[in-house]
């Protein structure tokens, strides 16, 4: 495979732009909405159907979308779109959103199923953290491959990835061998200062390569999308 080259025995690494050489003292930690699952599909989706119960106007999409790529508290997403009428509508949507399934990003279930194969330890890392082992259940992840941690205090915070670290560090994973994968600028900018350069950018969410690179991600630190065939034991 191009880019590959042989990192001694028992390592696993990145392929493809930049190579990435992966110890069994490595760990991940992974953002879930918009990386793991297609939430803004969900959100989208579902506003819709509270706006035709609650005969509220449908914002526009690229409205919807420019307040999505925010990274807002959930219910401030429904306050910025609807203004008086945001508790209305935010009744209306819940009505039925837990009992409706998420959908996994294409190409995630198989890299972390890759990622369990490997007995590399993952964790996820988000600001909302309820419903999380429900949704993994809804979009065929496995639980039992994922820790999960709300990130306290929330991201862009620093601090946000200490608790998921030092689970990380409990388990005999390396402080400097941790990837953190995200969607969204502030996953990076979460990243405590030596972490950084370890950070990968996804593009599965709203943010653009150049707004990655705007922020400080290198270029060869930026994917389209998860892909399992980028995790490798050599």
């Amino acid at each position: 495979m191009p880019g590959l080259k042989k990192a001694g025995p028992t390592t696993w690494k990145y392929c493809n732009i930049m190579t990435y050489s992966m110890t069994k003292e490595n760990g991940i930690i992974t953002d879930f909405d918009n990386l793991m699952v297609r939430t803004h599909d969900f959100i989208r989706g579902h506003i819709v159907t509270a706006c035709q119960r609650t005969d509220v106007r449908l914002p526009a999409v690229d409205a919807v979308n420019e307040v999505l790529r925010k990274n807002l508290r959930f219910e401030d997403i429904f306050t910025q779109l609807f203004g008086l009428e945001a508790e209305k509508v935010l009744v209306s949507y819940r009505v039925d959103a837990a009992q409706t399934p998420y959908k996994a990003m294409d190409g995630g279930e198989e890299f972390f199923s890759r990622a369990h194969d490997l007995a590399i330890p993952v964790v996820i890392v988000s600001n909302r953290a309820n419903l999380l082992d429900v949704r993994l259940k809804q979009a065929d992840y496995n639980p039992a491959w994922f820790l999960i941690k709300e990130a306290k205090p929330p991201k862009p915070s620093q601090e946000a990835y200490s608790e998921a670290i030092a689970l990380l560090e409990g388990k005999g994973v390396k402080r400097l061998k941790i990837t953190i994968f995200g969607d969204h600028p502030d996953d990076y900018l979460a990243c405590p200062d030596d972490l950084r350069p370890n950070f990968v950018a996804v593009l599965t969410g709203l943010t653009t390569a150049e707004e990655f690179e705007k922020v400080g991600v290198a270029k060869d630190k930026i994917w389209q999308k998860l892909e399992a065939q980028r995790l490798s034991l050599t």
